[in-house]
């Protein structure tokens, strides 16, 4: 991987496998729901492991299920990088996390301290 994407987070990365939904606008206005899983996180982001490629500066909302305890956190997520890992295809891909409410910034900080 490209060490300058691997720095692009300020924020300590943890390794963490959460199940993500990340809603994707399709024909007639409805909404496609992804499911994809998270590779690491940080207060301020995560990076996906996708089968389906995604186009930097796109925002999408994202559903995080933190487990037991913490629960489902939503916010709305920009695409940073995208990076093919092998021929299946599958994806590495960077979100920045932004517009979470009170509530899902507190669960989520409160998860990411506990890993």
């Amino acid at each position: 991987m490209n060490p300058d994407i691997e720095e692009l987070r300020d924020d300590a990365r943890k390794f963490a496998t959460q199940k993500v939904e990340v809603d994707f606008p399709c024909d007639g206005g409805k909404l496609n729901h992804y499911i994809c899983s998270s590779h690491d996180i940080s207060s301020s982001g995560v990076k996906l492991i996708s089968h389906r490629v995604m186009q930097l500066g796109n925002t999408h909302c994202i559903k995080i299920d933190l487990g037991e305890g913490f629960g489902v956190i939503k916010a709305v997520g920009e695409i940073k990088w995208c990076l093919e890992i092998d021929d299946v295809p599958t994806y590495y891909v960077g979100v920045k996390l932004q517009d979470l409410s009170k509530k899902h910034t507190e669960s989520w900080n409160r998860f990411i301290e506990q890993i």
